[in-house]
């Protein structure tokens, strides 16, 4: 057992008393130090925590207190607590429900000198009875509490009683105890109990030796009509012991041989004789066999040869050579959720069956997975391969009342129907990658639509044209372009190369704006996506381009009139 207790100030010598001896205060301080620690240190160690004797609780007449009655316990440090007089408790806060427990106190009385701090003369036990939600690891619980309305019931089944505590070298708690109010004849041991001798429990069973001087454990029963066995042990009435001997019939209806390591088991009738086919072995030189019927949790087993009512738990295989496992329409098998790591749970052939692989449930097969009608006609087959790829065998039309979603793609030689009303994608409007390039094929116009908003993109490939919403419709705060020559004037026009690879020998330049300096002046035209890449509407320039071409207009035909003018007065000067 591992060191628990601190010993370093445990006293080890006390005072070796002599006629005329000359006593000091700290001798009668080592003595009483001696004799409480040893005796707290027994009690600590060979005791369990609990009460031993009296300290009954009862409600008092009024039922607004308790009266706890004298009586003594043992706390978890060795300490004896002794209540000496009946004590009536009230102090129970606002606490509902909750457990009344004893601790040891002291308090020191008789104080010799006002301003010596130590000058007392008596150290008085006085226990203290508290009330809280649980008792703490220094009290002893005497029982619980509720309290609803002013009225208290007690719950006397939570009493904890003392016991012994029995040392051992794993430090884990080995004791015997009574079980309290709830059967306060029952003694409980957490441990194991092994017997080396004879036992005797009630009266009932007991340890005795045969005629042949080998042990029995028997059930006593009043002698009837002299039937004893020759071995000198009286004859149990149809219950258990062991024999030396084992004929073939007149054995008990159980019995466990001395020799042989065999259990032996019969079916009473007629008296004591028992019958070979209504037997079972078990163990020993013999095979394992059972002749007759069993009903466990039912008087008869009916047609069944083992009839189980109630739960069982089986560890290990079970082998059905023959027959079928029928269950109630309402029935379950049933698996608990413990090793779920790519676990198979139900096994049809080696390397097919259903499993689990933590929130995963998969089943597994070579490869071929078929669909059969009650027929066994089969109706589809799928094909899956180690990389995961699938094929499906079938001509029918299949369905899907929600959305796909694929991947990596999906190959199709006759196109991919969506519906039946021309949306669609097939060999007349497909996407597809060819030598490097993106295509998108259409019949003749491409629609880019924004349902919800009204508004779409028209590309009208015949007539090649472009066609933008802008219907008046869909606009709000319409207002006129201010000095957008000015702004013009502001923009400069760029050429440049794309830097797509810089190790590339690219040749082809083109021409554009730099989307930071347009941003600055028509910041309406460019958009700053998450990462501060900047994109730019080309298009929308055109609308500036026509309202500075009003504005240049607008200038040449004042300079039209003044140069007009000044040619008229001219002609006049000069006539």
């Amino acid at each position: 057992m591992s060191q628990t207790t601190d010993f370093t100030n445990f006293a080890t010598e006390y005072p070796n008393y002599f006629p005329g001896q000359y006593l000091l205060e700290e001798d009668f301080e080592l003595q009483h130090k001696y004799l409480s620690d040893r005796q707290r240190y027994r009690n600590q160690s060979l005791h369990v925590s609990g009460i031993i004797e009296g300290l009954e609780v009862e409600v008092t007449q009024g039922q607004d207190a308790v009266l706890i009655k004298t009586g003594s316990a043992i706390d978890s440090q060795g300490n004896l607590i002794v209540l000496k007089e009946d004590i009536t408790y009230t102090d129970f806060n606002d606490i509902t429900n909750g457990e009344l427990y004893i601790k040891y106190q002291e308090e020191k009385q008789n104080k010799q000198q006002n301003d010596v701090d130590e000058s007392y003369t008596r150290r008085v036990e006085k226990p203290v009875v508290e009330f809280a939600e649980g008792t703490p690891d220094n009290g002893v619980k005497l029982v619980k509490l509720i309290i609803s309305e002013g009225n208290i019931t007690l719950d006397s089944n939570d009493r904890q009683y003392s016991g012994i505590s029995l040392p051992n070298s794993n430090s884990k708690t080995l004791t015997l105890r009574s079980q309290g109010n709830a059967n306060p004849n029952l003694a409980v041991l957490t441990g194991s109990l092994k017997i080396d001798g004879d036992l005797k429990v009630n009266q009932s069973f007991q340890a005795n030796s045969n005629a042949s001087g080998e042990r029995a454990i028997f059930m006593e029963a009043p002698e009837a009509n002299g039937n004893h066995r020759g071995d000198g042990i009286q004859k149990p009435t149809g219950l258990v012991y062991r024999v030396k001997e084992n004929p073939d019939s007149g054995d008990p209806i159980f019995q466990v041989r001395s020799s042989g390591n065999a259990v032996r088991l019969f079916v009473e009738h007629d008296g004591w004789t028992g019958s070979r086919e209504n037997s079972a072995w078990f163990g020993g030189a013999k095979n394992n066999y059972f002749n007759g019927s069993v009903g466990i949790g039912i008087k008869k087993s009916g047609n069944f040869k083992l009839n189980v009512q109630g739960s069982q738990y089986l560890k290990g295989s079970l082998t059905i050579e023959e027959g079928n496992i029928k269950l109630n329409g309402k029935q379950q098998i049933v698996f608990t959720n413990n090793d779920t790591t790519n676990n198979l749970k139900v096994q049809l052939w080696d390397g097919y069956g259903l499993g689990i692989n933590s929130s995963t449930l998969f089943y597994t097969a070579n490869g071929n997975h078929s669909w059969r009608d009650s027929q066994n006609n089969e109706r589809m087959l799928l094909t899956t391969g180690a990389n995961g790829g699938l094929t499906v065998k079938g001509t029918g039309t299949s369905s899907f009342a929600g959305n796909l979603s694929v991947s990596n793609g999906i190959t199709s030689r006759n196109g991919i129907i969506i519906d039946g009303n021309r949306e669609h994608i097939n060999k007349d409007g497909a996407f597809y990658r060819h030598d490097g390039q993106v295509y998108i094929t259409i019949d003749d116009n491409l629609y880019i639509r924004d349902h919800s908003r009204s508004k779409h993109i028209h590309i009208d490939v015949r007539n090649q044209k472009i066609n933008y919403s802008s219907d008046a419709r869909l606009k709000k705060n319409i207002q006129s372009i201010e000095s957008g020559k000015l702004k013009l004037l502001s923009l400069q026009g760029v050429t440049f190369q794309w830097k797509e690879n810089e190790s590339s020998q690219q040749t082809d330049r083109q021409l554009g704006f730099i989307a930071q300096e347009v941003e600055s002046i028509f910041p309406e035209l460019v958009q700053v996506d998450s990462d501060g890449m900047r994109t730019m509407n080309y298009t929308g320039l055109i609308a500036p381009m026509i309202e500075a071409i009003k504005e240049q207009q607008k200038q040449i035909a004042i300079f039209s009139i003044r140069l007009e003018e000044q040619q008229n007065n001219n002609v006049k000067l000069r006539n």
